[in-house]
């Protein structure tokens, strides 16, 4: 895995100023902010319907499974 340019957006990056954060796998949909009310609209929305709440999407993983 290499090093993202600077500036660049990243998992790990965003994590450090979106926290809480959720992944969900095997999609690779993260989520950033959770707060309890939200965590219960991914739960219900994407894990039970399966459509995830893309306004509170802050990376996903592309289908080769590569950031």
């Amino acid at each position: 895995m290499g090093v993202p340019a600077p500036g660049k957006p990243s998992p790990a990056r965003a994590r450090l100023h979106g926290g809480p954060i959720l992944a969900v796998y095997p999609e690779g949909v993260w989520y950033g902010g959770v707060t309890p009310e939200l965590l219960e609209r991914i739960v219900v929305e994407h894990l039970d319907d399966g459509r995830p709440v893309m306004e509170a999407v802050f990376h996903e993983l592309d289908p080769s499974g590569r950031t």
